[in-house]
Order: structure tokens, then C-alpha cells, then sequence
């Protein structure tokens, strides 16, 4: 246990010298990015998704049920 809060407290200057520096934070912000990119393209493939369900499903209505049966006279 001593050892670890050792290595810590020797570690320490590059520790808080690469909490301050900046350079990471562009990588954050590009996973941001990422993550906001895909969000929006799984709500659009969603919804497009569910338009041609709709389209689908009006032209099944439209043609008399489908689903192999035969349909009424």
C-alpha cells in the first residue's frame, strides 16, 4: 500500500503537468463529435426505417392483405 502512495507522490509532476495541459482535450472533443455523429445518423436510419415500414405496410393494405392468402372476390 506504501508503495503505491509512493509511486503517486513521485508520479505527481507529471501527473498534474498532464492534468494542465490542454493537448488531450482535442481528443475528447473529437469523441464527442463521434458520438454526437452517430447519434444523429441511427435517428435518421430510424425514422427512414420506420417511413418505408409505413410505405410497406399501405401497399400490402393496398394489394389485398398479402401474406399468400388469396384475396376476396
Amino acid at each position: 500500500m506504501f508503495g503505491l502512495i509512493k509511486a503517486v507522490w513521485q508520479a505527481r509532476p507529471v501527473l498534474l503537468s498532464r492534468i494542465k495541459s490542454e493537448r488531450g482535450a482535442a481528443g475528447v472533443e473529437y469523441g464527442i463529435l463521434v458520438a454526437a455523429i452517430a447519434a444523429v445518423i441511427v435517428a435518421v436510419v430510424f425514422a427512414i426505417g420506420l417511413a418505408v415500414n409505413a410505405a410497406f405496410e399501405t401497399v400490402n393494405t393496398e394489394l389485398g392483405g398479402g401474406g399468400g392468402e388469396e384475396p376476396p372476390e
